[in-house]
């Protein structure tokens, strides 16, 4: 690789995520199933004997054959102006694929793309597409929208297209018109949102059913209203049936109707008996099925002479019914809901009889039986355990022995918070259970944060990924842009059919992982570590009355071991450490918070060598490493034991978020960095404080430089490097421009993002670790800033030495996490989940798009070293000469928390944002207190 960095190029090549069509916002979604994503989107063709699946990605359309199981061909939309114009427009909110269909024109196979804001896009299925390459587009003209901004939802097939106005208040029915130079929607229905509750339509497309409030409820609902404020507007007594046929020309008037149909699924009070969460209706219009909350779901049989109804009640589900659809003969019912349990049943003999298959990955969110072939099912999966994320997998069933034949989802990734998903991602959230509520506030105060939990790479194969899921590993490969497996290294309990074990499990998640290698007889073994976190719903006197909430976090360290064998992909267990840094002070539950997990800086793969920090809030620092190793290495069954070999003790009247820690080349001195200031310590006898380095702002992250031994700290109002020989910061920028752009009122957020940029009382970035980076193989620095109020980022690149910014380039969203990746670049994934490439060949990038490069560099000025204000401070009288022993356990030594020591001020630093040295801690206090 080359010193210079000029020829560094930011490429996008892989990830992605499942098309969702819809935007709602977060209040709106209660236990109702918005998805219709499969009876659209998803679309299905045979051709030469082979069956096809075509699935829409929000960066890119991937052709799947379900014989092989393989990806016959990406269309990505970055690779053509014309595709990247229409869908990549926008960073935040795509432009939604509603429907996806198969044409020919003249003998040339089309993919006919409808999107939400009113274009038809047709892409060349057989042909190969480039950058110049002109897909033709029509535009859609709405006719009788009565001046209203129109979205369309679905569509049905040729004839029929379902709309909603931009304020959501109107329900629309419309024909489709084709002419030459575009397409005209016609609407002849018109439904107040406030009287429909639900709609649905046939397996062949047939038919539309609109389900609305009788005109009863709707009298009783306006008598009562003023008396009762709380009065739950899902809850109905009963409801009105409408089916249209779309097979019509005017599709004004419906077929069939049915009217005042009681609902009356349960003697329970319970509102979830009254609330419908999803209905459908079968081709041949003789059964109607309607899912409620409580997971009873109603069978209706239709008479069609006499609009009379004969009613069944199915009960299996104990939560809510989100999915539902009859088979193409009407002989058979499909179900899915919170359960994760995919029920099936039987219509054809005198009784109904149900079967199921086990759980499955995540909750069911739809179903659906493609015309194409009748031996096929398709289900839509919604991982609802990450509420950061909108996480949805697709599989195709055999429906003979329900074993997978397709399984299609992007990069699973968990972010830090919710700020996203509750603040500017326009798409669905998690739908809400009926008997288990989870909370979607964040656990932190760091309410924009946009980083996602740090990712690693494979270090042998760097192009596989992993990624830290909720209880899970999901292991990415960048190359064949798939998700390989999805590994769950806490398993949390099997959810039966009891309401309890539903209602009360808690799942563990997986916070922090990272992977290194240990060399042992001349083999080299892969190891992963990660930290475990379980909140513990005590709600009895051990609880924490002083809390606001009562969920006490536990932290489990665990340590594995890559299987030795080919042919598996899994990873072993080998040592298992709970509350690795001890437990609150004068707490009955709960772990001390751990902040960072550091692998040490060395070349060498030794056990000897290799050493493990963890640090925590109260400025604690383990070091672990390992204590034995099995007599046979081959045999997977022997444990490597991992343990504590040295520590500094936490101090309990220090609370901070950024305690961070990395060793010096020779692995003499540990840096810790607390605050605003940079501690040396004794390797030996971590507890003894060499010195200190004051520095002008709290410190955000901090990595070594192998290349030239140096220290490049990130603070909060710029970016340095120090020199360990010389004992001096020798170069650096002022960024607290630059870093303004990251940070966003709650103010703001409330008026999503329209203001002026406010900031907040104090600049604070958790997890900028995640968003700098140094190239080990010639020491080049890397920096993401992200703009809040542009929506876009900005990759700075500097020489090792920070004497200059050799370019920067911008990307078109926010970028979430960067990582070198062990080989030869570095990798990065933005709130999209779309990864990319940062590399210095160009040659290497043939999959994505260089992003362009801005040459002006006038916003950043570098420091004049003489004027920064740092101060080396010897501190001999905490050293502490007493021989600190070796220790094995867990436990956290807790006597040092009763000595007050200069720890106890060190947050008033946190506040104090001037560039003037204080000369001592009391002085500060001082001039605080006037």
């Amino acid at each position: 690789m080359s010193n210079s960095i000029e020829n560094y190029s930011v490429s996008l090549v892989s990830g992605g995520k499942l098309q969702t069509p819809f935007n709602y916002n977060h209040n709106e979604i209660e236990y109702t199933s918005k998805y219709d994503l499969l009876n659209n989107s998803f679309n299905f063709y045979t051709d030469s004997d082979r069956d096809y699946s075509i699935i829409p990605f929000n960066n890119m359309l991937r052709l799947y054959c379900i014989n092989t199981r393989q990806c016959m061909k990406t269309i990505k939309f970055n690779n053509n102006k014309n595709l990247e114009h229409i869908f990549l427009n926008s960073s935040f909110v795509e432009n939604n694929i509603i429907g996806s269909s198969i044409i020919k024109i003249d003998d040339i196979n089309f993919i006919e793309l409808i999107t939400k804001n009113g274009q038809i896009v047709y892409v060349p299925l057989d042909r190969r597409i480039d950058y110049d390459t002109d897909i033709k587009t029509l535009a859609i003209e709405f006719l009788n929208n009565e001046g209203k901004k129109i979205a369309i939802t679905q569509v049905l097939n040729d004839n029929v297209v379902l709309m909603e106005d931009e304020d959501k208040s109107n329900f629309y029915i419309g024909n489709r018109v084709n002419e030459d130079d575009c397409v005209k929607i016609v609407i002849k229905k018109i439904i107040p949102k406030d009287q429909l509750i639900t709609y649905s339509w046939s397996n062949n497309k047939s038919n539309l059913l609109v389900i609305k409030k009788s005109q009863s409820d709707i009298s009783k609902q306006k008598e009562g209203k003023k008396s009762r404020k709380n009065n739950s507007h899902n809850t109905y007594n009963s409801i009105d049936c409408f089916i249209f046929t779309t097979n019509q020309i005017d599709i004004q008037e419906p077929i069939l109707k049915f009217e005042n149909i009681e609902i009356n699924t349960s003697d329970s009070i319970s509102k979830n008996s009254k609330i419908i969460t999803q209905s459908t209706i079968s081709n041949d219009l003789s059964k109607l099925a309607i899912g409620f909350a409580s997971g009873v779901i109603q069978l209706i049989s239709l008479n069609q002479t006499d609009s009379s109804t004969i009613t069944q009640f199915l009960k299996w589900h104990c939560d809510s019914v989100l999915s539902l659809a009859f088979n193409t003969s009407s002989s058979q019912l499909y179900s899915g809901g919170w359960e994760k349990v995919f029920v099936y049943w039987d219509l054809s003999q005198g009784s109904i009889k149900k079967n199921f298959i086990p759980r499955l990955n995540g909750v069911i969110v739809s179903i659906n039986e493609p015309d194409f072939k009748e031996n096929y099912i398709s289900v839509l999966l919604q991982h609802v355990d990450n509420m950061t994320n909108m996480d949805l997998e697709f599989l195709l069933l055999n429906k003979s022995d329900f074993k997978s034949k397709l399984s299609v989802n992007g990069p699973l990734i968990n972010f830090e918070s919710d700020y996203l998903i509750k603040n500017l991602k326009g798409e669905n959230i998690r739908p809400k259970s009926a008997i288990k509520s989870k909370s979607l506030s964040s656990n932190n105060n760091y309410n924009n944060d946009i980083t996602i939990r740090s990712f690693t790479n494979s270090i042998n194969s760097p192009e596989i990924l992993y990624f830290p899921h909720c209880n899970g590993i999901n292991t990415y490969d960048l190359n064949k842009n798939e998700s390989l497996k999805y590994i769950q290294l806490s398993k949390s309990v099997e959810i039966g059919k009891i309401r309890n074990e539903h209602e009360d499990i808690i799942e563990p998640e997986i916070l922090k992982i990272e992977n290194f290698l240990i060399e042992h007889n001349n083999i080299k073994y892969e190891f992963l570590i990660t930290l475990e976190s379980l909140k513990s719903q005590q709600n009895s006197i051990f609880a924490n009355t002083q809390k606001k909430s009562n969920n006490e976090i536990s932290y489990t360290l665990k340590f594995w071991k890559k299987s030795t064998n080919s042919e598996h992909n899994d990873w072993i267990l080998q040592t298992k450490i709970i509350s690795p840094h001890g437990v609150e002070n004068n707490q009955l539950l709960g772990d001390i918070e751990i902040v960072d997990i550091h692998i040490s800086n060395t070349n060498s793969n030794s056990h000897v060598n290799k050493h493990i920090f963890t640090t925590d809030k109260y400025g604690g620092i383990k070091k672990w490493a390992v204590l034995e190793i099995p007599n046979n290495v081959a045999d997977d069954n022997l444990c490597w034991k991992f343990g504590l070999i040295n520590y500094k003790s936490s101090n309990n009247n220090l609370i901070t978020e950024n305690n961070f820690v990395i060793e010096s080349l020779d692995k003499s001195l540990i840096l810790q960095s607390l605050g605003d200031r940079l501690y040396f310590l004794d390797s030996i006898n971590m507890n003894s404080i060499l010195k200190f380095l004051q520095l002008d702002s709290n410190i955000q992250t901090m990595q070594l430089n192998k290349i030239n031994g140096n220290i490049v700290i990130m603070t909060k109002i710029g970016l340095l490097t120090y020199d360990l020989i010389k004992n001096e910061i020798i170069n650096g920028f002022d960024m607290y421009d630059e870093f303004k752009k990251s940070m966003i009122s709650q103010d703001v957020i409330n008026n999503n993002v329209n203001k002026s940029l406010v900031l907040k009382n104090g600049l604070e970035f958790k997890n900028m670790k995640r968003l700098m980076s140094i190239n080990p193989l010639n020491g080049d620095i890397t920096l993401v800033v992200n703009d809040i109020m542009d929506k876009t980022s900005t990759i700075y690149f500097f020489d090792k030495d920070l004497n200059d910014i050799i370019l920067k380039k911008n990307h078109d969203s926010w970028i979430s996490c960067m990582k070198w990746n062990n080989f030869n670049n570095f990798n990065f994934i933005d709130i999209n989940s779309r990864i990319g490439i940062i590399s210095d060949n160009i040659s290497n990038n043939n999959n994505g798009t260089v992003i362009k490069q801005e040459d002006d560099y006038d916003l950043l000025k570098p420091l004049n070293s003489d004027n920064t204000n740092v101060e080396f401070v010897s501190d001999s009288n905490m050293k502490n000469k007493k021989e600190l022993e070796m220790i094995i356990d867990t436990d956290t030594v807790m006597d040092s928390r009763i000595r007050l020591n200069n720890h106890t001020f060190l947050p008033l630093f946190n506040s104090v944002n001037s560039n003037t040295m204080v000369d001592t801690v009391f002085d500060t206090v001082l001039k605080m207190l006037k």
